[in-house]
């Protein structure tokens, strides 16, 4: 709700059914960041907005689609704005994060040590020994500094209710940081 401080934010068409409306949901943090932007206007907004992507093709920044068979390359998409995360979201955000850091922490340190979840039953010992990723010559070593994950990335997304759900997570390369510091670096530029 608008208050004398608070300028109205720019109408938008409703998310559609069975998504999540950040706009709507948001709509107090998206007021205050646009009172930030409270002099620009629509055609500027444009502007920025046509020089970051141009920016992402001059810098050639791309990623494949694995799931085509010629490994197609495609540009990278970001959005000007942020998506705007509330610090109660993003405590949640960080306790998942965090529980599923150690599990798979723990996971990696069992299967490349006593392997009690395939002793257990809890896991096939096909599904380990016969993944390619797997590395057996390293059962019983331990890792440099004592831990296996160095890197692990969550992609997150909203339920139609808000909820937050982590759909994937990664942890063979260090890419995504590679594309964080692309985004921040582009982004910053066209709001310095």
């Amino acid at each position: 709700m608008p208050t004398m401080n608070t300028p109205r934010l720019p109408a938008s068409a409703p998310a559609d059914p069975g998504h999540h409306d950040e706009w709507v949901a948001a709509s107090a943090e998206w007021a205050q960041f646009f009172a930030h932007l409270r002099d620009e206007s629509a055609t500027e907004l444009d502007a920025r907005s046509d020089r970051l992507n141009r920016q992402v093709r001059e810098n050639g920044i791309t990623y494949n689609v694995y799931v085509e068979p010629d490994g197609t390359q495609r540009p990278w998409a970001l959005d000007l704005f942020p998506l705007l995360v509330r610090p109660e979201d993003w405590a949640f955000i960080e306790a998942g994060v965090r529980q599923r850091a150690r599990l798979q922490e723990a996971l990696l340190r069992d299967l490349y040590g006593e392997q009690r979840v395939i002793h257990d039953n809890l896991v096939p010992p096909a599904l380990v020994h016969g993944h390619p990723g797997y590395l057996r010559a390293m059962r019983g070593a331990e890792p440099s500094g004592g831990q296996f994950l160095r890197i692990l990335a969550f992609d997150l997304a909203r339920s139609p209710q808000g909820d937050w759900w982590v759909i994937a997570h990664r942890s063979q390369a260090p890419s995504g940081l590679g594309y964080l510091l692309e985004n921040r670096l582009l982004v910053s530029r066209q709001f310095p």
